[in-house]
This record gives structure tokens, sequence and C-alpha cells, in this order.
């Protein structure tokens, strides 16, 4: 149950109406509850847990709120309604986004990525690790703390060919894993904004496309079939183009990030580890 307190607070401000929150899953960091709203809608409160630095996926709750406030009226992320901090953990309260979360339309997440990379980008966004040397050197610090075994084998596996960084950066989400994505009947909504980014497009595509992402989330993986059609959708072929070329070095460096997690006695990385590592031995 989210804190009794806040719940109360947001009672008396009048931007929730019931006592009755309902848990919702599919976030492996933070809590989310649904809470009832007038004339039937419903709001999601998101407090945000304290955890150790993430590598890969920066959890902000500042970052959140800025990217939820300039993409409104986008349909890209939901609309917030107010944030907060209640005990020492920062808070946000949004509008519910009904849908189907992990669509199966790998083309229309697609096309909708491609919309968040064509905003315009907002103060206060971090730049992402761009290029391969920018990749090689994250995927090295996160194998600094593995086990001395995945250490030894992704370095022999790192991929040796230069890619540059692109010419520009752009809006990505930088966590487009299936749970973050609710297909409406409109378009497509993402969700868990806590870590925009200036970077690379083809960062968003690795995220989505990533086989260790997919199983994590869905338990299963995407077909060749699946990837074709989502590159094929994607509006911007000089973005795809480059995808080709950089793709393997992502798949790296997601596996870097798996051994990270295994490492820090999160079993269900090891397989995803396993899966990525395969999907690198294929793009190669």
């Amino acid at each position: 149950m989210p804190p009794g307190k806040l719940i109360q607070d947001l009672l008396e401000q009048g931007l929730v109406t019931g006592l009755d929150p309902r848990r919702l899953s599919g976030g492996r960091t933070n809590l989310l509850w649904l809470l009832p709203n007038e004339k039937g809608s419903e709001r999601v409160l998101k407090l945000f847990r304290a955890t150790v630095d993430n590598p890969l996926f920066p959890n902000e709750c500042t970052s959140e709120c800025s990217a939820l406030i300039s993409l409104k009226g986008s349909g890209l992320a939901p609309d917030l309604v107010a944030h907060g901090s209640h005990a020492g953990q920062d808070w946000i309260l949004y509008d519910h986004v009904p849908g189907r979360a992990s669509p199966s339309d790998p083309a229309r997440v697609a096309k909708a990525l491609a919309h968040v990379h064509a905003q315009t980008p907002w103060p206060g966004l971090r730049e992402s690790a761009v290029g391969s040397a920018a990749l090689r050197e994250q995927g090295q610090c996160m194998l600094e703390t593995c086990a001395p075994d995945d250490r030894t084998r992704l370095s022999h596996l790192c991929p040796t060919h230069a890619v540059a960084p692109p010419a520009n950066r752009h809006v990505i989400h930088a966590d487009p894993v299936p749970s973050n994505i609710v297909e409406r009947t409109r378009g497509i909504t993402f969700i868990d904004w806590q870590c925009p980014a200036l970077g690379d497009p083809c960062e968003d595509l690795a995220i989505y496309l990533s086989p260790a992402m997919q199983w994590l989330y869905t338990g299963a993986i995407l077909t060749p079939e699946d990837t074709r059609r989502c590159l094929e959708a994607y509006t911007d072929r000089k973005v795809v183009d480059r995808y080709g070329r950089i793709a393997p070095w992502y798949h790296w460096r997601n596996a870097a990030y798996c051994a990270w997690q295994a490492a820090r006695a999160q079993g269900d990385y090891r397989t995803a580890l396993d899966l990525e590592l395969a999907a690198l031995d294929a793009a190669r």
C-alpha cells in the first residue's frame, strides 16, 4: 500500500477521489498504484525507490517530470498531474493511459519511436553514450564489477569495428522496454520517462529490439521477422542504416549490463545475458 498520509494529502487536494489504490505490476524499480479519479478516470501514483546508481537506466523523478511537461499534448507521454516528496521519497501523479502494455506490432512501436526522436529537446536532458568508443567505455566500466568469468568472456567478445557518433543528437526515451509501451487505439504512448536523454536514436531501437529486455519483460524474444518489420517501419532510413552498423556494439553493451545485474544477485539476468550474446554472435 502507498503511504496513507500521502494518499490523504492527494484526497484533500482533490487530485484523487478514492482510498482504494490498486498495485500495478511491470516496473522493476519503482512502485506504482492506480487510484480512482472523478468521472470514472484513473491516475497513477509512482513512488520512486532509492536505488543504487544504475549505469544504464538512471532513475530520476525530476527527469520524468520535465519529460511529461515537455511532451504534453504529443500523445507520447502521460499527462503529469502533480509531483512532490514524501518521507524522503519522490513521487509523481499522472493520468492513467488505458491500453495494452507490450504491443504486439513492432511497426507501430518503430513509428512512435521516430516521433519521439523528432521532438524538440528540453533543458536539462542528460547526454547518453553515442558511438562505438563511448559504448566500449560504458561497457568496460560495468564489467569492472562483474564476475571474473563474465568479465573475461565479454572482453573477448567486444566488437572491434569503429562507428562514429551521429552528426546530431536527438531526444530518446532510453528505456523503451515492453512494459513501458502502451498501445492505444490512436497510437503508442511511452511511460516511465525517468531516464530520457539526448542521444542516438539507435539506442532506443537497440533497447526495444534487445532479446534480453524482451525476455525479461515478456518471457519471449522478437522474431527476425519482427525485427525486420520494426526497422522497415522506422521513418528515417539513415538511422536504420546506422543501426545496421552499430547493432553489435549495443548487443555487447546490453550484455555487459546483464552481467552487471547478474553480479548483483539478479538471477534472471543470467538467461538474459546468454540471449543477448546469441544476438551479438548473429549480428557479427
